[in-house]
């Protein structure tokens, strides 16, 4: 009790900031508070990264960590680690603990098994031409038999390839009755990238190292602002919006966006620091207004929705700032309690009515992603090789494009053959009570009238 001292508190890893100076804000505030320890929640990495900046940012505080998985982590990293903290904190780092067992090894007639397809999906909204969205990353699992190593085929509904997927308005040149998918990636774990003889199997390129989802994901949106797609926005889900790096991107790019949070997120200002979801709680009743965010199936997504504009930053906005950031947040009419936040960054001039319909432009992602593979066969595949997976993701998303095409022109077309004619005098003229036929100079049939 006298090491770790009287109070503590406990705060999950993933709560913490990510940015070196917010992380030794938050750190020294604690301790000025008077706490005598942090815990950390949830595994570390093997590095200790965290745990070493928040000893670095105090004087006296004990950091602890929760039990680190040492058969799925680096043990060797680990243990150099722990002796690095606790050689310059003496006292104050209490160590890491360890699960008793060892988890069951994969089956060993598979040992070249790559994870399922991680693609994140990019696509700009029906109500606002130049608007990409990144949807989520999932894993399914692993269900691929036989005894040669192979791809598994992606297991619905957990599928997870990375794609983009622009739908571009009538005014830029391409039909909004359509969207296709443009991009692609494939997300390969530590496990994998850390294991040279089971990537050199796969045919997996040297140069090819481990990148978390969202570095895929900011990778995905630079090439397609570097293209020829006119992009005005970007919406994702919450495993891209609560990384702070991924809006700053957008941000110095001068994208838009409207990107959902986890209700722990972190709302901060020079005036203190709230969490999202007790500010959303304090939102008086009249902010909230009845709106639909787009359609689908079954009819018009309605809900409820609040959104307050945060204050400009005047060290990052600079004097005259062209885009205001907001927070918006979508309330369910059957189950009031459940409350989505979002985080957005908008240009100077946008209403509340275009921040829902950006948060609700996600839904198409789902319908691009189903008509692929039903019509495409997006998750019909066994492939074996690295290079395999892209070709096959690629065609499809070339044959879902194409198909795409041919639907916006053939609904075009059908529009153009219902069209009325143009309105014209009726040749039936009343006189008196007699009517009379005005011919005019010409005929129908372009002959001239006799002399």
């Amino acid at each position: 009790m006298e090491q770790i001292g009287r109070y503590g508190v406990w705060v999950s890893r993933l709560m913490w900031p990510t940015v070196p100076a917010e992380i030794t804000a938050a750190a020294a505030e604690l301790e000025s508070l008077g706490y005598g320890s942090i815990w950390l929640g949830g595994t570390p990495p093997d590095d200790l990264a965290l745990p070493e900046a928040i000893l670095a940012a105090t004087t006296r505080i004990v950091v602890g960590t929760s039990i680190i998985d040492i058969w799925r982590n680096g043990l060797a990293v680990l243990a150099v680690s722990d002796a690095r903290l606790r050689a310059a904190h003496p006292g104050r780092s209490p160590g890491a603990g360890a699960p008793p067992r060892r988890p069951p090894e994969p089956p060993a007639h598979d040992p070249t098994r790559l994870p399922a397809a991680s693609p994140a999906r990019l696509q700009p909204s029906a109500a606002f031409p130049r608007t990409t969205r990144i949807d989520g990353i999932r894993h399914p699992q692993d269900l691929s038999p036989g005894n040669k190593p192979r791809l598994p085929r992606q297991q619905l509904p957990h599928t997870c390839p990375t794609k983009t997927s622009p739908e571009i308005r009538k005014e830029n040149g391409l039909s909004a009755m359509g969207r296709a998918l443009v991009d692609r990636e494939l997300y390969l774990p530590k496990s994998w990238t850390g294991d040279s003889d089971r990537c050199r199997a796969a045919k997996i390129p040297e140069e090819r190292t481990f990148a978390t989802k969202g570095e895929l994901a900011r990778e995905l949106v630079r090439r397609a602002l570097a293209s020829a797609l006119p992009i005005a926005w970007v919406t994702a889900d919450s495993a891209y919006g609560q990384e702070w790096g991924f809006r700053r991107m957008l941000e110095e790019a001068g994208v838009g966006y409207v990107l959902a949070v986890p209700k722990s997120q972190q709302i901060k200002s020079l005036a203190g620091i709230w969490r999202i979801d007790a500010l959303l709680a304090d939102a008086p009743d009249d902010a909230w207004q009845r709106l639909s965010c787009g359609g689908g199936a079954k009819g018009p997504h309605v809900y409820d929705w609040a959104a307050a504009e945060l204050p400009v930053i005047d060290i990052s906005d600079g004097d005259t700032p062209t885009h205001r950031r907001w927070v918006p947040a979508r309330r369910s009419q059957a189950r009031p309690d459940e409350i989505a936040s979002y985080l957005a960054y908008a240009p100077d001039g946008t209403t509340v009515g275009d921040l829902v319909r950006i948060a609700g432009s996600r839904w198409a992602i789902e319908e691009c992603f189903q008509a692929a593979k039903n019509e495409c066969g997006l998750d019909q595949y066994e492939v074996r090789r690295y290079v395999g997976w892209y070709r096959h993701i690629t065609l499809v998303m070339l044959a879902h494009a194409f198909l795409a095409a041919m639907a916006a022109a053939e609904i075009e077309r059908g529009a153009e053959e219902t069209m009325n004619p143009p309105s014209r005098p009726s040749p039936w003229q009343k006189s008196g009570d007699s009517w009379k036929l005005s011919i005019p100079a010409q005929c129908a049939t372009g002959i001239p009238p006799a002399h």
